[in-house]
């Protein structure tokens, strides 16, 4: 690959596009984290590459503190899902405020999708998770067990009125933490805060999954 070709494609990996792997060392067996292009993760990111998107993660922990990280995955959640996060956080939240004074409200309902009640599932496997909605829980789980090159365990589920609008704000809330697609690399005390958030006891042992 020419030089021009692969510095163009690691500047699109080091603005998000990219995979996260994790692979034995080709020697020691060591494991070892890389960055890839593309999801088939044929092209792997340069340690030049690597070395650019260190530098700035540092710099990133420098100038941002946690308060800093939590006021911009709010920001980018009032973004993507305005109607949401108003129903989530109120109309007086200092975040919501901020984004009124450039959305009008009307501008704001146009963005609403359609409701659909559904159910918002998270799945396990491999050490990622899948965040996603259906109305057929349990179906799409066997379909993607079918589909995976490996076990796959489900974490929760629960019913919502809007599971689109529930599915993109949890996307949204966790895209810091996605690796590729639907599936996160969530802690499990982000799953507990995704638990505590929307399911209620009721629900929790009302829809069951394998």
């Amino acid at each position: 690959m020419a030089e021009n070709e692969r510095s163009l494609q690691e500047q699109k990996a080091l603005e998000g596009e990219y995979a996260i792997h994790q692979y034995a060392h080709p020697r020691t067996g060591e494991s070892v984290t890389l960055l890839s292009i593309g999801m088939m993760g044929t092209i792997f990111v340069s340690r030049d590459g690597l070395q650019a998107l260190i530098a700035d993660l540092q710099h990133t922990l420098a100038v941002l503190s946690e308060d800093d990280m939590a006021l911009l995955r709010r920001q980018e959640l009032v973004e993507e899902a305005p109607a949401y996060y108003r129903d989530v956080y109120g109309d007086d939240d200092p975040v919501w405020l901020a984004y009124r004074t450039t959305h009008p409200v009307p501008e704001v309902l146009k963005r609403i999708r359609r409701t659909e009640a559904g159910f918002i599932y998270v799945i396990e496997g491999n050490g990622y998770v899948k965040i996603g909605c259906s109305k057929a829980p349990m179906k799409r789980f066997h379909t993607l067990s079918a589909k995976a090159p490996f076990p796959l365990e489900t974490v929760l589920t629960f019913a919502t009125e809007d599971m689109y609008g529930c599915e993109k704000a949890l996307h949204a809330e966790f895209a810091h933490k996605r690796t590729y697609g639907e599936w996160f690399a969530l802690t499990a005390d982000d799953i507990a805060t995704i638990r505590q958030r929307y399911m209620s006891q009721e629900q929790e042992t009302a829809h069951g999954m394998p």
